[in-house]
Parts: C-alpha cells; sequence; structure tokens
C-alpha cells in the first residue's frame, strides 16, 4: 500500500511539471523524496512532495491562464455579460421564468426533506433497526399497547430474543422549580429506557436497576437540556438540587444531552417508573389493572424479525403465567399474543406520511408543468430572436459561439432560480415545522409530534441536488433553441409553417408541452377538488355537540382531590360574572379518548357477555352545556350521589352494542374500576341515552361510551380513580377574560390551580377538521399554481401561432373571411388542444386518485361531479387564455400583413 502511493505521488509531480525539463526535474524530486523518507520518515517526506505537487501546479495554470484569458474564458465572460444585458431587457420573460422554476424545485426540495426524514433516514439511535415496539395483536401500530408494569417486568425477566426491554409513558407534570410552578412535558420510565435508546446523561447518571424495585422510595429525577437551562441557569452543579412534585422533593441526578428530547421530541424530565405511586395514585406501578406504559425493546445481535416473531407464542405464554393480566381484552383466538413492530413504524404516523408522499407528487407534477412551461417560453424566445441569429451568422459568427450564447442565456436564468430555490425551500421549511397547532388531537397532534421528533431541516446534499437539477433544466431546456439557432433549422420551420395549409391544426412541440401541462394540471385541480369537497363534508359533520359560545380549560389536579373540592370549584366557576353555565368532566367532547375497559353486562337471557367502552365521570350540567341531545330516559342530577344508588348514562353506540334492537333503560352494568377494587356485587343502572358525540377523529365511528356521575366517585385506595379535571363554561366573554377571571377567583379561594390546554370548542371542532382543511389549502394552492402556469403556457402557443400566421390570416380575410371565421379557426385550435390535454388529465387522475382514498372523508376518489366540474373549468380557461391571441387575429389588417 505504502509503495503504490509513493509511486502514485510521483506520477502526479511529474505530471504537473514542465515538458522542456520533465525528466530531469522528476528525477531529482524522486531523489529528494527517497532521501526524505530514510532520513526524517514518510510523513515528513509526503508533506513535502505535496507541497511541491501544489507549487509545480500553481506554475502550470499561471503559465496556461493568457492564453485561457484569450480564448475561452474572453468568450464566456462576454457571453455572460451579453446575457445579462438581453435578460435585463426582457425583465418580464426573465422574472417568470425564475420564480417558476424557483416555486418548482423550492417546494419539492422542501417537501423531499420532511419525505426523506419520515421515510428513509434511520432513527437517531444506536443500531436503530433492531428496535421494536412490543404489542399486542389487536394493537395499531402508532397506538401501540398500554402495558402494567408487572407484565413488562415479567417480560424483562425473560430470556427471549430482546437483547434488553424498557418501558415508558408521557406524562405532563406540574413542577416546582426555584419558586416557579411549571407544566413540563415528562416521560415514566424504567431504569433500562436509556440504555435501549443508548442515551447515557451528559452530566451525571441515569436510573439505576435498583431504583425500579420500591415503590415511592426512591425520589429522584433527571433533567431534559432545556429545562436544566431555564430553571437552572445550565449551572453544572445542578446535582444534588432538587425539583418539587406534589409537595415532594425529587433529587436531580443527571441531565440528558440537548439532542435527546424523548419519545415526542419535547420531553424534559425522566422520573422513575416507581415514583408513579406518588404522582399518580397507589398501585400505578405495582397493579396488574394499570394499564398506562408502552414497552421497546432491541433484538440481541443477528436476531432477525421473523426470528422473533416465532418465539412470540412461547413468551407471551411464558409473561402471562408470570404476570396474569386483570384485562384479557388484547386476545387473539382468546389468547393473549405479543406482536413486533418496527420502531420507525411507531414513529412515523402513515396517515402524516402519506399526506407528504401525496404532496411531493403534486410538486413535482407542479415542477413539470414548470419546466414545460420554461421550454416554451426559451422556444418563443428563439422564435422572436431569428432575425438576431441570421444578422449574427452574416457578420461571421460560429454556430459554436451562437449555441454558447443561447446556453450561457439558459444557465444563468436557472442559477438565479436555483438560488431563489434554496430560499423557497428553507422558507417553506421554516413554515412547515413551526406552523402546527401543538394542543390539537388526531392529526395534527401526530403532524406535531412528527416535527418535535424528528429533526427536518434542508440537507447540504439536497440543497446540492436542488441546485443541479436547476442548472440540469437550463442546459436540457437550452439545447434544443439554441441548435435550431446555430443551424438556421428554427427559420426554415418557421417558413414551413407559415407556407402550410394545415394553420392551426399543425402539431408541434410547443403544443405538445402545453398539453402536458393541460393533463399535470387536471391531474392536480381534481386532486385539490376532491380534498375541498372533503373538507367540505368533514366541516358540516354532526359531532354531537352545539360548539359555539364554549370554553374549555384543562386544570392540574394530579392529587386526585376530593369531592368536596370539586363541589367547589363547580361554583366558583358558576359564580364568574358572564357565565351562563358550567360542568366539570374527565374528558371533554373533541378532545382526545380517555379511559376505557370492559363492561359486564347483566345476564338477562342466559349469556353474559361485556363490551369495552369509554369512560367519562361528569358532573351534572355537562349535557346541558355541550350540548349533547338526550335521546331517552333522564340526565344526571344532583340527587345522583354518593348515597344515592349507581346510575349511568350511555351513547348510543353503547347502547346498539350492548342491547341491539332493545330498550337500554333499567338495564345493569359492572365497570373494571369496581371490579378492580373489590365491589364486584355493585351494578350500575342506565337511567339515560345521548346522542353519539366525536372525542377523538372523524374517521373512526363512534365507540361506545359511558357516563358516570362525578358526585358518585369511582373509588380506590388513594380517593379518586378519575378526577373530572376540565372545565366547560359556556359563555359570550372573551378566552382571555374569562381565564384571567378564573385564575382569580381560585387563588382567592386558595386553591391556585395550573391551567392550560385553553381553548374554545369551536376550536376544538375546527381541529378536528384541519388535516382536511391543511391538505385542500396545499392541493389548493399547487393546483392553483398548476392551472395558471398552463394558461399562460396556452397563451404562449396561441399567441406564437397567431403571430407567426399572421400573412395567412390576411390573406383569409382579404378573399373574405368572416372576423367571426377567425375567431373560430385560433378558438378550434384551443378547444381541441383543451380537450386532448382534458382527456389525458382525466385517465391519469382516475387512475391515481385511488391513492387519495385514505386522505378523504364523505367523498369517493372517483366523485363524477368533482371529475365533470374540473374538466369544464379547465376548457373555460383554456378558452380563455385563447381568446386574448383570437381578438388580436380577427383585428389583422390584410393590406398590412400582405404588405409585411
Amino acid at each position: 500500500m505504502q509503495r503504490w502511493l509513493d509511486r502514485l505521488l510521483l506520477r502526479i509531480a511529474r505530471l504537473t511539471l514542465p515538458n522542456h525539463s520533465r525528466e530531469w526535474m522528476a528525477g531529482d524530486i524522486e531523489e529528494d523524496y527517497r532521501r526524505l523518507a530514510e532520513t526524517r520518515g514518510r510523513i515528513v517526506a509526503m508533506r513535502w512532495l505535496l507541497a511541491e505537487i501544489a507549487r509545480n501546479a500553481g506554475n502550470a495554470v499561471t503559465t496556461l491562464t493568457p492564453r485561457l484569458e484569450g480564448t475561452l474564458m474572453r468568450n464566456i465572460v462576454r457571453d455572460a455579460r451579453y446575457a445579462v444585458r438581453q435578460l435585463a431587457a426582457s425583465p418580464i420573460f426573465a422574472a417568470t421564468i425564475v420564480l417558476t422554476l424557483a416555486l418548482g424545485i423550492g417546494a419539492n426540495t422542501a417537501i423531499f426533506s420532511v419525505v426523506d426524514a419520515l421515510l428513509f433516514k434511520p432513527l437517531p439511535y444506536p443500531h436503530a433497526d433492531r428496535l421494536y415496539a412490543v404489542t399486542l395483536a389487536n394493537a395499531s401500530p402508532q397506538g401501540m399497547q398500554f402495558w402494567p408494569y408487572p407484565k413488562y417486568a415479567a417480560l424483562a425477566r425473560e430470556d427471549g430474543p430482546f437483547e434488553a426491554a424498557a418501558a415508558y409513558a408521557r406524562r405532563d407534570q406540574l413542577v416546582a422549580v426555584n419558586g416557579l410552578d411549571l407544566r413540563v412535558e415528562s416521560e415514566v420510565v424504567t431504569s433500562s429506557y436509556f440504555d435501549v435508546f443508548g442515551a447515557p446523561a451528559a452530566i451525571g447518571r441515569v436510573f439505576s436497576a435498583d431504583e425500579d424495585t420500591t415503590p415511592e422510595r426512591d425520589a429522584v429525577a433527571i433533567l431534559g437540556d432545556g429545562l436544566w437551562r431555564s430553571a437552572f441557569g445550565g449551572d453544572r452543579n445542578v446535582l444534588g438540587k432538587s425539583v418539587t412534585i406534589k409537595g415532594r422533593s425529587y433529587v436531580v441526578i443527571g441531565v440528558m444531552r440537548p439532542d435527546f428530547r424523548g419519545q415526542t421530541g419535547r420531553t424534559q424530565l425522566w422520573l422513575p417508573v416507581m415514583m408513579a405511586d406518588h404522582f399518580m395514585y397507589k398501585g400505578a406501578a405495582t397493579g396488574a389493572f394499570s394499564w398506562w406504559m408502552r414497552v421497546v425493546a432491541r433484538l440481541k445481535p443477528g436476531v432477525t424479525s421473523a426470528a422473533a416473531d416465532a418465539q412470540m407464542p412461547a413468551l407471551t405464554a411464558r409473561v402471562a403465567t408470570a404476570a396474569p393480566s386483570f384485562l384479557k381484552t388484547a386476545t387473539r383466538d382468546g389468547r393473549e399474543l405479543f406482536q413486533l413492530v418496527q420502531f420507525r413504524d411507531v414513529k412515523v404516523d402513515p396517515e402524516v406520511s402519506r399526506s407528504f408522499v401525496v404532496v411531493l407528487a403534486a410538486v413535482g407534477f407542479v415542477l413539470l408543468i414548470a419546466c414545460a412551461n420554461t421550454a416554451n417560453l426559451l422556444l418563443g424566445r428563439a422564435v422572436t430572436r431569428q432575425s438576431e441569429f441570421a444578422l449574427r451568422r452574416a457578420l461571421g459568427a460560429s454556430p459554436a459561439a451562437i449555441v454558447r450564447q443561447v446556453l450561457t442565456e439558459s444557465l444563468l436564468l436557472a442559477a438565479v432560480a436555483g438560488i431563489a430555490a434554496l430560499a423557497v425551500a428553507i422558507g417553506l421549511l421554516h413554515w412547515l415545522t413551526t406552523a402546527k397547532p401543538m394542543n390539537a388531537t388526531g392529526f395534527w397532534s401526530q403532524y406535531a409530534g412528527t416535527f418535535d421528533y424528528f429533526a427536518v431541516s434542508l440537507d447540504p446534499r439536497v440543497a446540492a441536488v436542488n441546485f443541479g437539477v436547476a442548472l440540469g433544466i437550463g442546459v436540457l431546456f437550452g439545447i434544443a433553441p439554441a441548435r435550431a439557432a446555430s443551424r438556421g433549422a428554427l427559420h426554415a420551420s418557421l417558413k414551413q409553417s407559415a407556407d402550410s395549409p394545415r394553420g392551426f391544426r399543425r402539431f408541434n412541440t410547443r403544443a405538445a408541452l402545453v398539453l402536458t401541462e393541460v393533463a399535470f394540471s387536471m391531474m392536480l385541480l381534481i386532486s385539490a377538488g376532491l380534498m375541498v369537497k372533503s373538507f367540505a363534508r368533514a366541516a358540516s359533520a354532526d359531532l354531537g355537540v352545539e360548539p359555539r359560545g364554549v370554553i374549555t380549560v384543562s386544570t392540574s389536579m394530579e392529587d386526585r382531590r376530593s369531592l368536596t373540592f370539586f363541589r367547589d370549584l363547580l361554583q366558583q366557576v358558576r359564580g364568574i360574572p358572564g357565565v351562563d353555565d358550567a360542568a366539570l368532566a374527565a374528558e371533554l367532547p373533541l378532545s382526545g379518548r380517555g379511559n376505557s375497559g370492559p363492561i359486564a353486562i347483566e345476564d338477562t337471557g342466559g349469556e353474559r357477555k361485556s363490551v369495552r367502552a369509554n369512560m367519562n365521570v361528569v358532573t351534572p350540567g355537562f349535557f346541558r352545556v355541550t350540548g349533547v341531545a338526550l335521546r331517552s330516559g333522564r340526565l344526571l342530577t344532583d340527587d345522583d350521589r354518593e348515597t344515592a344508588p349507581r346510575v349511568a348514562i350511555v351513547n348510543r353506540a353503547m347502547a346498539q352494542a350492548a342491547w341491539p334492537g332493545q330498550d337500554p333503560i333499567g338495564r345493569r352494568i359492572k365497570h373494571d374500576f369496581r371490579v378492580a377494587y373489590g365491589s364486584a356485587d355493585e351494578w350500575t343502572t342506565v337511567v339515560g341515552v345521548v346522542d353519539d358525540v366525536v372525542y377523538d377523529t372523524l374517521e373512526e365511528p363512534v365507540e361506545p361510551m359511558l357516563y358516570l356521575p362525578a358526585w358518585q366517585p369511582l373509588g380506590t385506595p388513594a380517593g379518586i380513580a378519575i378526577a373530572p379535571a376540565r372545565i366547560a363554561m359556556r359563555t359570550a366573554l372573551p378566552v382571555d377574560t374569562i381565564v384571567a377571571a378564573l385564575r382569580e377567583r381560585l387563588r382567592a379561594a386558595g386553591a391556585p390551580l395550573a391551567l392550560f390546554d385553553v381553548a374554545t370548542m369551536s376550536e376544538r371542532a375546527a381541529r378536528m377538521t384541519s388535516r382536511y382543511r391543511y391538505s385542500s389549502a396545499m392541493m389548493g394552492a399547487l393546483a392553483a399554481l398548476a392551472l395558471v402556469l398552463s394558461a399562460i403556457g396556452v397563451y404562449g402557443v396561441m399567441a406564437y401561432s397567431v403571430a407567426m400566421r399572421r400573412r395567412e390570416i390576411g390573406i383569409r380575410v382579404a378573399l373574405g373571411a368572416r372576423p367571426r371565421d377567425v375567431l373560430r379557426v385560433v378558438l378550434g385550435s384551443g378547444v381541441k388542444l383543451a380537450a386532448a390535454g382534458v382527456l389525458l388529465g382525466l385517465a391519469g387522475a382516475f387512475a391515481g386518485s385511488r391513492v387519495l382514498g385514505r386522505m378523504l372523508y364523505g367523498v369517493t376518489a372517483h366523485d363524477p361531479w368533482t371529475f365533470a366540474a374540473i374538466a369544464v373549468l379547465m376548457i373555460v380557461v383554456v378558452l380563455a387564455a385563447c381568446y386574448v391571441p383570437a381578438r388580436r387575429a380577427m383585428r389583422v389588417d390584410p393590406v398590412v400583413a400582405l404588405r409585411a
């Protein structure tokens, strides 16, 4: 290897020497190199030889520069100066091409950067390909599966296919730091969590295995870099200091690296799982009923996912024996079954990635349309400069000089467009990563989480490709007019066209380009039309509530306060001037689902059954405040107290699932919290049925919902299991006024609470449709741009045709053709062009619209009314683009035309 490198360097040194002295100088250099290598070492000798190569190469360049400057460089500089003058004389032409290409290339670059981060780049963990989420057979990848800690602990003890396993759960935490109350996004994790994700602490240490053993013993915490800097000023002596959670001090034992922000991308505090018994509720860490953690595992080196899957049934059986489940709800064929899901599939929501893939295809179409328009503009400009090219040829310019001049202008435009495209890409990426609601449900929460978790930025390689694409487009679409101009073919083709009796029916390159533009525009317009119609359907969907005039607030009640506290809280809220009515609830409509579990149905026909349902704890007046309609029976009242018989309200989905075709009023049920805490003999009677309400997403069917009275709390050893910690107020006052008054009343009553997630219910309703609004706005903007570009392209072709056929039109008029005859000929050519493009576009949209199926709501991917409306719109736009050149053709003076 060393000898080969020596020979290579000496060969390069020889080539840099002048021809007349190469032989003897090369011998001297080789001798000096070997002497230095023997006396002072090869490193010193190589440094000397590289310096000699650089010096000789510089001398060679200096010698050749005058000759280069006298020939090629002088021509390039001259062509560049002339190109700048030419383009400055046609600013609209230059600006149109630069803006068109910049928008097309910049949008493609930005969207590709997002798709690259979502689908191609590895997750930011060591050996990320070996990370798998462990879930149960009926769980979706993004939902994963909540586990109780004892079941995870049994899995972690097994000698299965995993090198290590960890459990974690996201939790918003109210933390007191240096006299400040902060709402911090935190994660409750096992000690193996940091090892599985390959994330050591930057300062201090992570949790130890001993801190996973005893509930409430080890009150320790790990800070995120952001919380460390904001709360402790970046003090490196932070270890040993503390943060306060629910009145107890948690000692800081470590600080994480800035690039590790947990599984949401926003985590700033990590707490040990055994302390959940303190800041959540008794038994959270040890109870078999507490399904609240997610599990991730790293496969052993050399173990494939197929081999791991083969071990899952046996592993599931061993874990089920060691830690039997209280709730056997996720089963296949009556048995629990673990399954593995690639962790990347968990972190990337398919709806988000699918949206960006569709948008990437759309901006790709826009780029193709932009390229076609650029080609048309450059060809048209070459046509208008035929006299200039002929004059230059007559004065002695070579064909190569003309080609070089035209290519220089194309490359100059492309270079400016490439720079502008970088600015467009940076701006669009900034908008994509910042213009998003942070507290939302459904698509937007996944969207926000995606950009928080993945570091989406403009990769230098993508930027280089962006600029290369711009230059490539400049060369590609500059060659045709350059070659035509240099050979005089352009003039010949124009003469042939002018003498052709086929008139406007002649099919040429420019018409083909416009045909392509119309077809691609049709496809984009149909996609945008389907999405706009989908958004309109989603916006008018029945949510089951009356959102106008309702303000919602979430409060910090981690310590599960008493019934007296909640009664006083509700009284304080109702006492605010301007509040017409108020209610408390564990979950609010349009804000996501909460607690769920199996509901046992009383045996009335000899067969016992259960239904899985969501549970919401509400105060009387909840249905009145939110506008949920009663269908049968009665609503909850203040008489439904602790001492009264236990009652519940069900939604229509619950009634249909539990008692299909029967009256649910008076039927009795049991739910899991009662069974978990030894109240197996206590039944709850259904007293009312209300409308179905959307809690999570519009796309999924409304699930069974059980409404329980807050004044009949679900008892646990720690008090209230599900606290009505959210407030709904019906008022006409502004949000800020209400929230300020609420804070003041709570402070005066001695019950200061952190208020967060403040929003009107109308805003929450808008978030439900935000996915469709976002998609329709994005596609609509791209489709509108494509439509404008297509109209410009059609106008350019028709105007060029009219200009070139001015002599023929004059002859027609001189022979008696009426203006409307000329108008019919011109518009007829445009209609045929539009019809061909529309047919191609309809076929392409019909074939490709199936991709949009999962992105639509209440609309089929082949909606005939949308296809027909867009076809009519495109034909109208093309006719409008043809009308101006046609009017110009109608006004041709035959005498002037024939004289010309």
